[in-house]
């Protein structure tokens, strides 16, 4: 049996082995030029693909901030925007502050004042709506919503970041947090006003009627007519029908209406304001009717419709004047301070005081049936009754501090707050809460804790008892 013979051709095998891996030389080449890479695959290089991937996740990083930094310097431009730009807040500050100083001048009138007030307001809504709008990806920037909050699902915690905060590990677990003490105020304004008053018909109050001596000599027409005096001797003399000014003179001088020679003597007393009116009828030589004081009367006069503002005075009075203006009998409401709080309306029309004045906003309807140029209408007017009109002083206090505010009937319950804030530092602070309708006033402890709990009391007057302010125990 013949044997079987293996034969191996050693040179073709070597030849194979060098044209493969040749080859795979070629294509690798290839891959390299149509790449660009010198690496395209962890077998190229494996000691130096795991540097690459280093690098290459590092430049993706950086890619990425810098994708934050230009989105986090639009948010910077758009605050800066809403604060430096035109109509931005530096701007509307400075056309607040040119208006303060505006008002300073004092040959502007009463209501000159109150327009450059309505301005500042104007100005303030204005500011408000550029911090409460100005945003970036839907994100308020000026409103106080950027600022850290730290909150816990469940235990209830609500607070803000005070202080660094290190880097180490927080666990909070049923916490309950400190709150600043507050006083609310449970009395809400009422806006209660009163015509019946004895002071009511204020002209009257004034001064009393001296003398009256006529010539004899028959009226020429009938007529009904009003002096108001402007000193302690001077009057001017009203026609009532059209408001004009028919006569002026002073005590113990003639002055002639309707070819009727009229002496007023210097036995009464006559202050700025005082008035009397009197009626003539043609043909006689006698005054029909002499009266001092307004020539409307109480029992035709009334207040409709009112709504009165909840920052009103707490508790004064104000005074209805009247005047004529184009022939028609119109009328304001002043102020205790002699300042007119809105524009002059046609008696029986309404009235609307304006927002800055001691009415706040109030509307009401003021009617007289028989009321004469000069007449003025004092209305006792209590957004707070039983308030002591004189006023008086509270003490607000915690463990170290207090401090003391006083105010009157005439003040508003903003005036109050405004002199908590001015007084109170480091120890209280006030606001004024409408939206509620019955807790208009909340005075605020200003710091944490025990020390800072505040108490309150009236010194003099009945501000905390009348206004109803209590401790709130939820604080």
């Amino acid at each position: 049996m013949s044997g079987i013979t293996f034969a191996s051709n050693t040179v073709a095998s070597r030849s194979g082995l060098y044209l493969n891996q040749y080859q795979e030389a070629v294509n690798k080449s290839v891959e390299r030029l149509s790449s660009g890479k010198k690496f395209n695959s962890a077998s190229d290089s494996p000691g130096e693909t795991g540097y690459i991937n280093r690098f290459r996740a590092a430049i993706m990083s950086y890619k990425k901030l810098n994708d934050n930094l230009q989105d986090n310097m639009s948010l910077l431009q758009t605050a800066d925007s809403a604060i430096s730009g035109s109509g931005g807040i530096s701007n509307i500050l400075q056309s607040i502050r040119e208006r303060a100083i505006s008002a300073q001048n004092s040959t502007l009138t009463s209501q000159d004042k109150q327009n450059l007030q309505q301005e500042v307001e104007d100005l303030i809504d204005e500011l408000n709506s550029v911090i409460a709008n100005t945003e970036f990806n839907t994100k308020k920037l000026l409103n106080g919503e950027m600022g850290a909050k730290v909150t816990g699902t469940d235990s209830g915690l609500a607070g803000y970041v005070t202080d660094t905060v290190d880097s180490a590990s927080y666990h909070f677990e049923n916490i309950v947090g400190a709150t600043q003490h507050v006083y609310d105020a449970d009395n809400a304004p009422s806006g209660t006003t009163d015509i019946t008053g004895s002071d009511y018909d204020y002209t009257e109050s004034l001064g009393t009627t001296g003398t009256i001596t006529l010539d004899g000599t028959n009226a020429s027409a009938d007529g009904n007519f009003e002096v108001v005096f402007s000193s302690g001797t001077a009057f001017d003399v009203y026609n009532n029908s059209t408001g004009v000014v028919t006569a002026s003179g002073s005590v113990d001088s003639e002055f002639t209406v309707n070819s009727v020679g009229i002496t007023i003597e210097s036995d009464g007393t006559f202050a700025d304001g005082y008035k009397l009116n009197f009626s003539l009828t043609n043909g006689n030589n006698t005054l029909t009717t002499v009266e001092d004081g307004n020539r409307g009367l109480s029992a035709n006069t009334s207040i409709t419709n009112a709504e009165w503002g909840s920052d009103a005075m707490m508790n004064s009075y104000f005074d209805i004047k009247f005047q004529f203006d184009s022939g028609t009998l119109k009328y304001a409401a002043y102020d205790p301070d002699g300042n007119r709080m809105g524009s002059w309306v046609a008696s029986g029309s309404e009235f609307t005081a304006y927002d800055s004045s001691k009415l706040d906003g109030s509307t009401f309807t003021f009617t007289s049936a028989d009321a004469g140029t000069g007449d003025t209408c004092r209305v006792q007017f209590a957004n707070y009754t039983g308030l002591q009109s004189a006023g008086g002083t509270i003490v607000v206090s915690n463990a170290t501090d207090s401090f003391s505010v006083s105010y009157t009937g005439e003040d508003k319950l903003s005036d109050v707050v405004a002199s908590i804030n001015s007084n109170g530092g480091g120890v209280a602070s006030a606001e004024l809460d409408t939206s509620s309708g019955s807790s208009i006033l909340n005075i605020k402890a200003e710091d944490y804790g025990k020390e800072a709990r505040i108490s309150m009391y009236d010194s003099t007057g009945d501000f905390v008892s009348t206004l109803g302010l209590t401790e709130d125990t939820a604080t």
